[in-house]
């Protein structure tokens, strides 16, 4: 490949906004306790990996969802494990960049992803501020750049921040910002 030709395909390329890390089984706990998903809820989750955080809302829920993961061969994994866990017709994984997803239908999402990742997303995230309807938003480890979360779950384990934008959220006045600990 010449170098002309690896500058096009790196352009084509999406942004990466997370590599594969695997979200802790106690994240997973805390972050749905925040997030109160419910059976009527659509759940997504960017980057979702094995999608193990998003079947675990929905199994617990009967919640549908959608998990965004463009490593192909960690959309095939989620797949499988959706199977496995006999959600078929619930859980759907798109192998897709998650920056041309449209996932405004989300009424909960989860977020692990980088701060570049998160920044890069920004947009799409922002976007979610003006829905008519309330998203709840569950970010593990890293907040979303200029958000002040409403909850925070720290521990050892794991670090999360829990927001709520759209809906009743957007006309209430903005939560103070969350000093840095």
């Amino acid at each position: 490949m010449t170098s002309a030709e690896s500058t096009a395909a790196s352009q084509d390329a999406p942004f990466v906004l997370a590599p594969f890390n695997p979200t802790a089984n106690d994240a997973i706990r805390h972050g749905l306790e925040l997030a109160k998903v419910q059976g009527q809820d659509t759940v997504w989750e960017i980057g979702c990996g094995d999608a193990r955080w998003l079947i675990a809302a929905c199994k617990e829920t009967g919640a549908c969802g959608f998990g965004v993961e463009y490593d192909p061969d960690l959309a095939v994994r989620a797949t499988a494990a959706v199977q496995e866990a006999g959600l078929d017709g619930k859980v759907t994984i798109l192998c897709e960049d998650a920056c041309q997803v449209d996932f405004s239908a989300a009424t909960v999402l989860l977020l692990y992803l980088v701060p570049k990742g998160l920044a890069h997303l920004q947009p799409k995230l922002d976007a979610l501020r003006s829905s008519a309807h309330t998203v709840r938003v569950v970010a593990n480890f890293f907040s979303v750049p200029g958000w002040a979360p409403l909850q925070q779950h720290i521990d050892k384990r794991c670090r999360l921040h829990y927001y709520e934008v759209g809906g009743e959220a957007a006309a209430a006045p903005a939560a103070a910002p969350v000093a840095a600990s």
